[in-house]
């Protein structure tokens, strides 16, 4: 026991380094990334877009510029977007090209069916995608059909996770071709959702991390329980990751994570329990990314902004 809480007692020490700073240092430590609004006037001018506001959160904890990574999205809603969004890619390059980005990927698209992607009859647009990220970012994260347990994308995997294995497949594989520095995330939903994430589960040679998205949601239950019973020990939760990256030999990563999700309120217990959870796993997580939506600066999470940036500032700079 006394061992143990040593070595929770060092990690909360470097908790700084080993959270916020880590995109700097060695490829051994656990990284920091945001996803950032775009950064604009309320006319809609733009004041420089993502890169702004990240820079801005390094700036506010005090890390070094280019340390935390940016999470992006790539042609989300049409086949046409993964033709027309290579100025995306681009965008990233010509703002800050020391900037390592994570990129999401759509496995289908609205209104094709997976079996098509498995087909074949869309390499032309991903390998299109491809080529436009290794041109700007050829070391990128690869995050390909995220959320596959949930309802609410067009690749959902329950009742087709044959399908989803096979596209996932192809896609990374079409990925690798383009960029063998490519390392690629396979992350699914907290929680059982429509149907058990690990039936989706493509196979250790095309997954590199293996991660969950997870939020505060607004319950009926106190945060201590909804902490305890919706976001740790639900099926499908963060012992279930723990269990199922270690099953597997894989670092873990949290592709998203926030406060505010469908109306939930400031609660920096949850605030909390996320950096106790990343620090005690620090060295089996690969990233972390804070998905800043709400964002924390427009003042409606006071408490979990203050948590924030006590928690993940660098220390001593």
């Amino acid at each position: 026991m006394i061992g143990k809480h040593l070595r929770f007692t060092i990690s909360l020490l470097l908790g700084g380094v080993l959270l916020a700073g880590a995109a700097g240092a060695d490829a051994g430590g656990m990284r920091m990334g945001m996803f950032a609004l775009w950064a604009q006037n309320p006319d809609g001018a733009d004041l420089g877009g993502r890169e702004t506001n990240i820079r801005a959160w390094e700036e506010t904890l005090r890390l070094p510029a280019s340390s935390l990574l940016a999470l992006d999205y790539y042609g989300n809603e049409t086949w046409e977007e993964m033709i027309s969004r290579q100025w995306v890619p681009g965008y990233w390059a010509r703002r800050n090209p020391n900037r390592k980005l994570i990129w999401s990927i759509p496995l289908t698209m609205k209104g094709t069916p997976l079996s098509d992607v498995v087909k074949g009859l869309h390499d032309a647009e991903f390998r299109f995608g491809a080529r436009a990220i290794v041109q700007s970012q050829p070391d990128a994260i690869i995050r390909i059909g995220w959320e596959m347990n949930g309802g609410w994308f067009a690749w959902a995997a329950a009742g087709h996770e044959a399908d989803y294995i096979a596209a996932y497949r192809r896609v990374a594989a079409i990925f690798r071709e383009a960029s063998p520095k490519f390392s690629f995330d396979w992350c699914a939903n907290w929680g059982l959702n429509a149907g058990p994430a690990d039936l989706a589960y493509p196979g250790d040679d095309f997954v590199d991390t293996i991660g969950m998205d997870v939020y505060d949601v607004k319950t009926d239950k106190e945060p201590v329980a909804r902490w305890r019973d919706e976001v740790l020990n639900t099926p499908y939760g963060l012992r279930w990751l723990e269990h199922f990256a270690a099953q597997h030999g894989k670092k873990m990563s949290v592709g998203e994570w926030g406060l505010g999700l469908k109306g939930a309120p400031d609660n920096p217990y949850f605030m909390d329990r996320m950096n106790e959870w990343l620090r005690v796993h620090a060295d089996r997580i690969a990233f972390h990314v804070y998905f800043d939506v709400p964002p924390l600066s427009e003042g409606k999470f006071p408490k979990g902004r203050e948590r924030f940036i006590n928690f993940f500032s660098a220390p001593g700079r």
